[in-house]
């Protein structure tokens, strides 16, 4: 079946999730949030709720089976459950998944973006969830199939040698970013040593970002404290200091996306703020780094290494974040320049990188 606004609720129902009763007990809300699969919340009227996730072709039909066997795998742990959304079911044979709904929750980047404010308190939360999540023990897991290929290094890794079967999907300013990441040798250097040594140590999220983060409170009008992962669709064993410099990249990504920052003409050292300062950023920054290590009992000398990789995983994430915004169509391309130049500072410079950008001390 293919799974649309219409047929959600009664597919919900030849589950035996809802039933009529819970239908005729209030107004049943389906709200499509359709994006790379197809989406639907269903709140009925005694306020059960769910989320379905239906696969579109076979690349999400992959991704989505990996997403629920992940679902599974964490569900067998109880220090899982405070970060992760349950998972109610799994149809294989119609490749839908349904999840549990976090009520009057939004995404990170939604809380950044419209609040104008990086939280403390969230930021500690976010490290606790991933402290949790790579300290989760793995037997059994090696075996998810991450895009097709087990225990694989992020494809981000190796975009300045893009393959054939890429080059036809990308437009004419991604091929620009492309053949931008092709002139500075520093890209290569540092991407080919990241994929080249990718380990599977732990279990990993594999695309941490804010849109990836559900946060809410205890109520509509509550304070938003909380916090929830989702799309685990990447997930598998991996290296923690992705996750963690996906962090990174995240926080500044949303910083340029609110200061409207632009790089002075080409491609190079120099980055002009026009409106939110950095300065607002770095504690959140700070307080997730330095509760990351608290939860995950660092020694000092394992905690330098960490950060040393995760900030040249978080260039690579600053880039394909361009990639991604390039996908869009804009005349203004400032931001996806701006987070390309970040990029390449980082790479050049992390020790000014660490406490320049991040604002984390040496």
């Amino acid at each position: 079946m293919t799974l649309t606004q219409s047929s959600a609720i009664p597919y919900l129902m030849e589950r035996r999730l809802i039933n009529a009763r819970s239908l005729m007990r209030g107004r049943t809300i389906v709200r499509n949030h359709s994006m790379r699969n197809v989406n639907f919340t269903v709140i009925t009227g005694d306020g059960s709720g769910y989320f379905l996730k239906g696969a579109v072709d076979q690349d999400t039909q992959r991704t989505l089976a990996n997403e629920a066997r992940v679902y599974a795998f964490l569900t067998s742990f109880e220090s899982t459950h405070a970060f992760s959304v349950p998972m109610y079911a799994y149809d294989p044979d119609e490749h839908i998944l349904i999840l549990g709904v976090v009520r009057h929750a939004t995404t990170l980047t939604q809380y950044y973006l419209r609040r104008k404010h990086f939280s403390i308190t969230l930021a500690r939360g976010l490290a606790r969830a991933l402290g949790r999540l790579h300290e989760t023990p793995s037997p059994g897991l090696t075996a998810l199939d991450i895009n097709g290929q087990p225990e694989s290094a992020p494809w981000i890794l190796s975009i300045h040698r893009p393959s054939l079967d890429l080059l036809p999907r990308m437009t004419n300013f991604m091929l620009y970013l492309v053949e931008t990441l092709q002139r500075f040798p520093e890209f290569a250097y540092s991407f080919d040593d990241l994929y080249q040594n990718w380990p599977a140590e732990v279990v990993i999220h594999g695309d941490i970002r804010g849109l990836n983060c559900l946060v809410f409170g205890h109520s509509a009008n509550a304070r938003m404290t909380k916090l929830r992962l989702v799309d685990w669709e990447l997930a598998g064993m991996g290296d923690p200091c992705w996750d963690v410099g996906c962090v990174f990249a995240d926080y500044l990504s949303s910083w340029v996306l609110l200061a409207g920052l632009s790089p002075h003409g080409r491609t190079n050292e120099s980055i002009e703020p026009l409106g939110y300062p950095l300065e607002r950023v770095q504690p959140a920054i700070r307080v997730f780094w330095d509760s990351y290590v608290r939860q995950r009992a660092l020694h000092p000398t394992a905690a330098e290494g960490l950060l040393s990789r995760a900030l040249l995983y978080a260039s690579a994430r600053l880039v394909q974040t361009a990639l991604e915004k390039a996908l869009t169509f804009s005349v203004e391309r400032h931001r996806e320049m701006t987070l390309l130049q970040l990029a390449l500072n980082v790479i050049r410079q992390p020790r000014s990188a660490r406490l320049q950008l991040l604002g984390i001390p040496c």
